[in-house]
């Protein structure tokens, strides 16, 4: 809901997550080979510097593509160059489509928002309650539109500011508001009546 161009980065749209490989042999980013034999010549434990590259790690974002909960998480017939990422069963393309609920289906949500709404590219940008150290709430407004965005990023319940008014049409939300408390890792976006 940002001003700026958005990209989508191979995976995020399904909610593909980082491999955890667990041998630096599962590697190979030349980067990470590297930085293991440093941090081992330096004392670092495996487990200490594995942890460090499931994290940093280039090849976090280079496993295949989860089509299906196939072999080779239906990316190729033959094996991949690289582990594919061990939840691709349950985390792949195939399984996005049948959720109506899934991140794809979100992300396919937002660009359509992008394209039918100029407050997308237009609107100004009022930052909210930026001192509030789980939510991250802003205003769009452009033209006679008002958008409210609240995003939790936090797996608690948070319990929102008093004075911050949730009252209108819901246009995307990922979360709930009820009693005045926004689900964990909640995000919705509210066009509100007063400008």
């Amino acid at each position: 809901m940002l001003q700026g161009t958005p990209y989508i980065y191979q995976g995020e749209e399904i909610g593909m997550t980082n491999p955890r490989f667990e041998t630096i042999d599962q590697y190979r980013d030349v980067e990470s080979l590297n930085a293991f034999k440093e941090l081992k010549s330096k004392g670092y434990s495996e487990e200490y510097i594995l942890k460090i590259l499931s994290q940093k790690s280039r090849d976090n974002s280079r496993t295949p593509m989860q089509w299906s909960n196939s072999k080779e998480a239906g990316f190729t017939r033959g094996k991949s160059w690289i582990n594919v990422t061990s939840n691709y069963k349950n985390v792949n393309v195939d399984q996005a489509i049948k959720d109506s609920n899934s991140v794809l289906h979100t992300y396919r949500r937002l660009i359509e928002l992008r394209h039918d709404y100029d407050i997308l590219t237009y609107g100004n940008i009022t930052p909210l309650y930026m001192n509030h150290d789980q939510l991250f709430t802003y205003r769009r407004d452009y033209q006679s539109t008002s958008w409210l965005v609240i995003a939790n990023f936090s797996k608690e319940v948070i319990k929102l500011p008093t004075d911050l008014n949730t009252e209108g049409d819901i246009i995307i939300q990922n979360g709930k508001i009820t009693n005045n408390e926004i689900s964990g890792f909640g995000s919705i976006v509210i066009e509100t009546h007063e400008f």
